[in-house]
């Protein structure tokens, strides 16, 4: 039961404040922003270059909501940078069991949906070392 690189989630006040320097200046291609209503956010995802091997990942900007939601709390209590770390995993359900039997703490018990189709999972931060960690299944026949 392997893990792959999705993602590293960014808390940003605005895409606008940083989309030049990840789209323009880096050359990373930008998917359409999406908005995830489930956690109160703007989603924009700017895709890696892929390995050799076909493996990559993306750096995903989180533009919260007005409002209070978990992304706006993180900016306010952190400033803009690093909110968390995505893995991508082929069965999440599976995975929620085996977490929830080592007693690991799970943010949302259940996985709900996410950006561009995925499912998702949040584990807490101190069951992780201090990351809060995103645990992402790619919808059929994208992972």
């Amino acid at each position: 039961m392997g893990a792959r690189l999705s993602h590293l989630g960014l808390a940003v006040a605005a895409h606008d404040d940083v989309i030049v320097f990840w789209r323009d200046l880096l050359g990373l291609t930008l998917s359409p922003v999406e908005h995830v209503e489930s956690e109160g956010v703007a989603v924009a995802m700017l895709a890696l270059e892929p390995r050799a091997d076909g493996t990559g990942g993306a750096i995903e900007l989180l533009q919260p909501d007005p409002g209070d939601n978990a992304v706006a709390r993180f900016l306010d209590k952190r400033g803009p940078g690093i909110h968390h770390v995505a893995l991508s995993v082929d069965d999440i359900d599976g995975l929620v069991h085996r977490l929830r039997e080592h007693r690991v703490r799970l943010i949302n018990a259940e996985p709900r949906p996410g950006a561009h189709g995925t499912r998702v999972v949040f584990v807490h931060p101190k069951s992780t070392g201090g990351v809060l960690v995103e645990l992402v299944q790619e919808p059929a026949g994208d992972s």
